[in-house]
């Protein structure tokens, strides 16, 4: 059946809805274009519903001065075990759009699957000068992990600025890896 959107929205009904896939992560996920020419970098942004993963996402993709960062899944991130990286893709039957709070639903420039550098946790807390860095493991304490950061829900200013210095390798305490 088709929606408003004209998106094909899946029958509840229908024999095409399956069980939760294994890998699955309330996350949008982006192919973070941090050079003209490099390796385009994974960033999963985590968060509640409503706390601005799809806006932050939309912003990084808005803010690329070299028109490279591409979405990989809004909203729901399927994240698999490549040989040492963790990897996020579109999850089965996705149709790879994004929301846009209070416009729709709307088709952008997508990337099916890409290798995570990076997590973004977006939650409330309260205001600090350094945000907290930890380990994200989706997937179990034996797999892979990436570098994750906490960050306040309603502090987005100079937050593309900071996940792209931290992908090139500048450290949260002023200096580069």
């Amino acid at each position: 059946r088709e929606d408003w959107c004209n998106f094909p929205c899946p029958d509840p009904d229908s024999s095409r809805m399956k069980a939760p896939q294994k890998g699955l992560v309330h996350a949008t996920s982006v192919a973070l274009g941090i050079d003209h020419d490099g390796p385009l970098c994974g960033v999963a942004i985590l968060g509640d519903s409503g706390s601005g993963k799809s806006q932050l996402a939309l912003s990084l993709m808005e803010r690329c001065i070299y028109a490279r960062t591409r979405l990989v899944a809004d909203d729901l991130t399927k994240v698999e075990v490549r040989g040492t990286q963790l990897v996020a893709r579109l999850p089965d039957h996705s149709f790879g759009a994004i929301e846009i709070r209070g416009g729709g639903i709307a088709r952008v420039t997508r990337k099916s699957a890409i290798p995570l550098r990076f997590a973004l946790q977006i939650q409330d807390r309260s205001e600090t000068r350094l945000p907290a860095m930890t380990e994200w493991s989706p997937l179990g304490a034996s797999a892979p992990s990436v570098p994750q950061l906490i960050w306040p829900v309603r502090r987005h200013h100079g937050l593309v600025v900071l996940i792209r210095s931290l992908l090139s390798g500048h450290s949260l305490q002023g200096g580069f890896d």
